[in-house]
């Protein structure tokens, strides 16, 4: 789980991690298995998964494309951990995985954060075009 070097080689690993957890107490619990909605969608989104990875094969930018099942994921972790944690506790559970994330930004391996190369970028856009009017 290094810096993400490459938005095309990061993973999820935590919201894989986190997905497990809330597919096991999902399984453990009664309760959550007697809401029909919330079975079915939560079979049609593993299908999802599974079907994805047997159709497509593997690929280096694979991770981009996990995208939109951890999208159609979230709505089911959110339910999961909003009846067994308290409040507060699925809130900084949000507040880690948000700011894990938000990393890459700016931290771009080892060299400079993205929002700095952006800016210098800029300034030296705007530069040449002031001296080409000038």
């Amino acid at each position: 789980m290094g810096l993400p070097g490459n938005e095309n080689s990061t993973g999820n690993l935590l919201h894989f991690l986190l997905l497990l957890l809330c597919i096991s107490v999902f399984f453990i619990r009664k309760d959550f298995r007697k809401q029909s909605y919330l079975v079915i969608y939560t079979f049609a989104t593993i299908a999802t998964g599974l079907i994805f990875c047997y159709l497509l094969k593997w690929q280096p930018w694979n991770s981009r494309l996990h995208l939109p099942l951890f999208v159609l994921t979230s709505p089911f972790i959110g339910l999961i951990l909003s009846k067994i944690l308290q409040q507060r506790m699925a809130i900084f559970l949000a507040l880690i995985l948000i700011f894990y994330h938000l990393r890459g930004f700016f931290i771009i391996g080892t060299d400079q954060s993205l929002i700095i190369k952006t800016f210098l970028q800029l300034a030296e856009l705007s530069s040449t075009l002031a001296i080409d009017h000038i």
